[in-house]
């Protein structure tokens, strides 16, 4: 079903289609409490007053950005579930949500505004090219940035292409050739790297990640190691297996969707699908999981999560970072492989939990900006250090 929020948003702009109404309405009537939250976001003068308490604008301020904003919201800001608390109802936290999201985009344009106060004496903008390297098999290495389209190396067997949208491509002729190995990586700070295999799997590599993988698959087998995060649509094919391993875990699959995250500094290696089923191992471990389901690995202990926003887990694949229900720990962890910090936390860890997404084509200042509602300061070092107060 479509996001429930933005349901409500529509109704609010008087835009809803007919089946979108149905939808709601369906939502609507799963419970009392469901029904109550939006009767009482359908009130415009609650909208505005529940907004206004924590950004002082006035009411009609806040409705007039509510029926004016377009369609295309795609900055949401952060909010602290601590702060949220001190609402009166669930409903009023929701109020805020959605407001909040059209009173950023309105002033942004899709990027968030800066105080003054927030500047950076060393400021950081978001990647904007593609710092991505591929090592060929003797060694040779291919920067993709600076590549032109077109074929930019040959692989026994295989033609090496650069396509116009920057992604590389892997042309197999179809004859046999020699195993060789082939390693592309992303480094922190870098924009997303695209490759299709050989065997015309997609694999999607978030910055600070590695992929290994062999230029031509045999007739029996195929698959990558892996050490970060992917996104990977696997082309179905019965007769050959395709093995992800990463993390301690091995993820076998013959045609599905699915988003691998084995970055050594997040907490247990996980495994996400989104179509199709996949086996995923570790030690001796075993579990097949379904579609919205998440398996977890750490520690020699596998767990399957349920009920997963798949949205959420690919954000970063679509241009945006996910701080729902992460904790400052986690959030820094996103900013610093994007931005290529450094992170040092001055005195205890606050424990703080967000929610929201934000995009990721923002300057620094810009995501810290938002985090300083939080109660957060931060300071720019030299090194690319940045200290959080």
């Amino acid at each position: 079903m479509q996001n429930i929020k933005e349901l409500i948003l529509k109704r609010l702009r008087e835009t809803l289609t007919p089946a979108e109404e149905q939808a709601l309405e369906a939502w609507m009537m799963e419970s009392d409490q469901n029904r109550a939250i939006v009767e009482e976001l359908s009130d415009p003068q609650r909208l505005a007053e529940s907004f206004a308490k924590l950004d002082s604008l006035h009411p009609d301020q806040v409705w007039k950005r509510v029926k004016s904003n377009s369609e295309d919201i795609l900055v949401s800001p952060l909010f602290l579930r601590r702060r949220l608390r001190t609402l009166t109802s669930y409903a009023a936290a929701v109020v805020l949500l959605i407001a909040a999201g059209i009173y950023f985009q309105e002033h942004t344009k899709k990027t968030l505004t800066v105080r003054p106060e927030m500047q950076l004496s060393m400021d950081v903008a978001a990647p904007s090219t593609n710092h991505s390297v591929i090592t060929l098999s003797d060694g040779q290495e291919i920067y993709i940035d600076s590549a032109k389209a077109g074929v930019v190396a040959i692989e026994g067997n295989v033609s090496i292409r650069k396509n116009s949208n920057g992604s590389i491509e892997y042309v197999d002729s179809g004859h046999d050739g020699p195993l060789q190995y082939n390693t592309l990586t992303v480094p922190r700070g870098s924009q997303i790297a695209s490759i299709i295999l050989s065997d015309g799997s997609l694999v999607v590599v978030n910055a600070g990640s590695k992929i290994r993988y062999p230029v031509s698959y045999s007739r029996s087998e195929r698959g990558i190691d892996i050490t970060g995060e992917a996104y990977i649509e696997v082309v179905k094919d019965t007769r050959r297996m395709f093995t992800v391993t990463g993390g301690g875990m091995i993820t076998e699959v013959l045609g599905t969707h699915f988003n691998i995250n084995t970055y050594p500094d997040e907490t247990g290696m996980k495994v996400t699908l989104l179509e199709g089923s996949v086996k995923v191992s570790g030690g001796t471990k075993h579990k097949v999981i379904k579609p919205g389901e998440q398996t977890v690995y750490e520690r020699g202990i596998m767990q399957v999560r349920t009920g997963i926003d798949v949205n959420q887990v690919i954000a970063w694949k679509n241009g945006l970072f996910d701080f729902q229900d992460k904790h400052l720990p986690e959030v820094m962890r996103q900013i610093s492989r994007w931005y290529d910090l450094t992170v040092i936390y001055e005195g205890k860890i606050p424990e703080i939990e967000f929610f929201g997404q934000m995009g990721r084509n923002l300057k620094l200042s810009d995501v810290l900006n938002v985090l300083k509602d939080a109660g957060l300061h931060f300071r720019m070092e030299e090194g690319r250090r940045l200290i959080v107060l």
